[in-house]
């Protein structure tokens, strides 16, 4: 489905790889080779985390450079690959929007595991956490089997001292989304709530749920009608199909101020609920393209040729890749990438550069010149041998061969008498 709408829209793709779900290092050493060999020099990857791991470390192990990535969303924002393989850097892909939330980092540190009501996840968390163990014999709660640590937790630990998936607040993506999901619940309930069977006919009366016995069904109706703009600016509603917006940040790989650090930048936005020419933002000055550079790298299979040439497809391969042919004499291209020459008037010419017809030029030939010179002097030499012929015949005229030729040719043969 990729492929048939990017090559639509005019995209070539110069080769297509499956990544199996658990592949050999015999393909993954096909994999890579095709990377490697491909004139393309941008990668597009639709792959987990879990996935394109190896098809990465194969690429490292071959040295395999020069070759910008475009990530899909699951792993675009990976910290795993971005911080064991910096060669990666200037990776770009769409990420599910980020946002800012006021006060979680000030509750997520406001945890206490003993507090009243008992939170056993709470108290799980805090041990492992801590490498330590409550002194109570309340059970966890958990499924997995209880871990005894040597050390005592006293609960007075501080989460803030820690640096954790659990209070890094600067990649809140997932939890966006479902802050989201919450607040249009939230908002389907309200709806639901809000309906008043006093100010409705008897139709309306039917869809009006009875708020101690709801049905599934009877929320997802409301669901389907949520249309708000949340407190970070974005619009929530679902489509007719009951999609939510597209909402997508352009994230882009680059190093930390120490050079080594991956940092996860935000260079874009994609938004559906846009009008269609303002969905797509690009901070294209803020890009970090591969290999640390700032200019815009190109991926094609042949460059465009220039006025004056036209395109010749190589034979078995995509359309992307082609000759460049000059124009034949009498022939133009007068614009990039054109497929035929165009053929000049009769009353014109193609100029040297064959990319525009201009006014037919007269020529004459300069006795100076080599082949003047000669057709010069095989004119004179067939005068003076014409001159001297004649000068023979009238000299010669009195002979008998000269009168016998012109009796012939006055009496004919037949003439004579026998």
């Amino acid at each position: 489905m990729f492929t048939a709408e990017v090559t639509r829209l005019g995209v070539c793709v110069a080769f297509r790889v499956i990544i199996p779900k658990v592949p050999s290092q015999l393909q993954l050493q096909d994999i890579v080779n095709t990377i490697r060999d491909s004139t393309a020099h941008v990668l597009v990857t639709f792959a987990t985390e879990e996935d394109i791991q190896p098809v990465v470390e194969e690429t490292v192990r071959q040295k395999v450079m020069g070759k910008q990535w475009v990530a899909s969303e699951a792993w675009i924002t990976s910290t795993l690959i971005s911080t064991i393989y910096p060669s990666l850097s200037g990776t770009i892909g769409f990420a599910i929007r980020r946002a800012d939330m006021p006060g979680l980092r000030t509750f997520l540190h406001s945890l206490q595991p003993l507090a009243d009501p008992y939170n056993p996840s709470a108290r799980e968390f805090w041990e492992t956490q801590f490498q330590c163990s409550f002194n109570t014999s309340t059970p966890v709660g958990s499924m997995a089997d209880p871990v005894h640590y040597n050390h005592t937790c006293t609960g007075q630990e501080k989460i803030e001292d820690t640096e954790t998936i659990y209070n890094d607040v600067s990649q809140l993506r997932v939890t966006y989304n479902l802050h989201k999901a919450v607040y249009a619940v939230a908002h389907a309930l309200h709806n639901l709530l809000m309906c008043k069977k006093e100010e409705s006919s008897t139709d309306k009366q039917q869809q009006c749920p009875d708020i101690y016995n709801l049905q599934p069904w009877q929320v997802i109706q409301y669901l389907k009608e949520v249309n708000y703009t949340n407190m970070f600016g974005d619009a929530v509603y679902f489509d007719e199909h009951g999609d939510p917006v597209g909402s997508y940040d352009v994230v882009n790989w680059q190093r930390g101020p120490d050079g080594r650090t991956p940092q996860f930048v935000t260079v874009g936005r994609f938004d559906s609920s846009l009008p269609t020419k303002q969905q797509l933002v690009l901070y294209q000055d803020s890009i970090v393209w591969q290999g640390g550079s700032r200019q815009l790298p190109v991926s094609v299979c042949s460059p465009s040729c220039l006025p004056g040439y036209r395109k010749a497809t190589r034979k078995g391969q995509p359309v992307c890749c082609y000759d460049c042919v000059p124009c034949a004499e009498g022939t133009i291209s007068s614009s990039i990438d054109q497929s035929e020459c165009t053929l000049c008037p009769e009353d014109l010419w193609s100029n040297p550069q064959r990319d525009v017809c201009i006014d037919k030029q007269v020529e004459f030939l300069s006795y100076t010149e080599g082949f003047g010179m000669a057709l010069a002097a095989t004119a004179i030499l067939g005068v003076v041998a014409t001159v001297t012929v004649a000068v023979i015949f009238l000299r010669h005229r009195d002979t008998p061969l000269i009168v016998g030729y012109y009796a012939v040719r006055t009496h004919p043969a037949n003439e004579f008498p026998l």
